[in-house]
């Protein structure tokens, strides 16, 4: 609704208001300590959002050092594993968080280290292998091509396209 917002400004006043609504929402409940740090419940999706679409430095900051701190799982699915938040981390890392960037480079060793250890794990039960893009192969195919190519592929999670919203 922000990016709406933005690119419409004469239809803009009732999509802002509801987007900075939402995103201050979840800004705020991401903020405890126990968040979940997966993309679709908690830390690494608003994480991403907030430092995209606003300028919420010391919720971004935070937001930041917790993700560097969260251990990269078996589960490497683009939703609710290890992918999506190394992409909130890849998001960070863009722009210009030096930190971020540093432990972008250990998670990523450690999400390869998965995968060649143990294959791909799916966000599905029992870890089955689906298609899918939040808890399945496509998606984690596409997460471990945007690590190799932050700068070409954007991210899909912020409906990003090259050069914008995400890279």
């Amino acid at each position: 609704l922000l990016r709406y917002a933005a690119a419409r400004p004469e239809r803009s006043a009732a999509p802002a208001s509801t987007g900075r609504d939402l995103l201050d929402g979840a800004v705020r409940q991401a903020g405890a300590a126990d968040t979940d740090p997966s993309w679709a419940q908690g830390l690494a999706g608003t994480a991403a959002a907030a430092a995209t679409l606003t300028e919420l430095p010391s919720a971004t900051a935070e937001f930041s050092a917790r993700l560097r701190a969260a251990e990269v799982g078996p589960d490497l699915s683009l939703g609710q594993g290890a992918l999506g938040a190394l992409d909130a981390l890849t998001v960070l890392a863009g722009r210009g968080d030096t930190p971020a960037a540093e432990a972008l480079t250990l998670r990523t060793g450690q999400a390869l280290a998965f995968v060649e250890a143990q294959g791909h794990r799916c966000a599905t039960p029992d870890h089955v292998p689906s298609p899918g893009l939040l808890t399945g192969l496509s998606g984690i195919g596409y997460g471990l091509l945007r690590l190799a190519h932050p700068d070409t592929v954007p991210s899909v999670l912020l409906l990003g396209h090259p050069g914008r919203y995400g890279n």
